[in-house]
């Protein structure tokens, strides 16, 4: 399967918005044969950091974050009413630890360079959250969040 067939049209990858690369791996994953996918149209009504897609390929359950290039992950953060809202890498880590749903992570450049195949093919690695926040430089930001409210409590 080719991924020019599956893209409209070849942008370079920092000029693939977010958008235009899911509908691209969600086409993909129907091509392939999956039986469900499933993505968020208005995130407004979803729970904060839900995965973007989540799909059923074959007895496997996968969730996955797209990001553009450049795109940064949602950290983990207290509202002004003192709410914890979960980061992406957090909410992410939440999936992994069930031991029985994939998680992956996906940008432009790597769609490119077959990381769906690899993920249809399940020789792709899961998503390294540990190395994913190291890279995000929010390495710690999550624990001291959960920390300070255990000290307020």
């Amino acid at each position: 399967m080719s991924r020019m067939a599956l893209t409209k049209e070849y942008k370079p990858a920092d000029e693939m918005s977010e958008d235009e690369l899911q509908s691209s791996c969600n086409n993909a994953f129907r091509q392939a044969g999956a039986e469900y996918v499933y993505h968020t149209t208005f995130s407004i009504f979803s729970e904060a950091s839900f995965p973007d897609g989540f799909i059923i390929y074959h007895g496997r359950v996968i969730v996955i974050e797209f990001k553009t290039e450049k795109g940064k992950f949602r950290p983990t953060r207290l509202t002004k009413k003192g709410h914890l809202l979960l980061g992406q890498l957090d909410v992410l880590g939440i999936f992994i630890d069930t031991g029985k749903i994939e998680v992956y992570t996906i940008r432009p450049s790597e769609y490119y360079a077959g990381k769906i195949e690899r993920i249809l093919d399940g020789t792709e690695p899961v998503a390294d959250i540990k190395a994913l926040r190291a890279f995000e430089g929010n390495s710690n930001l999550s624990k001291q969040i959960l920390e300070g409210l255990r000290t307020k409590c």
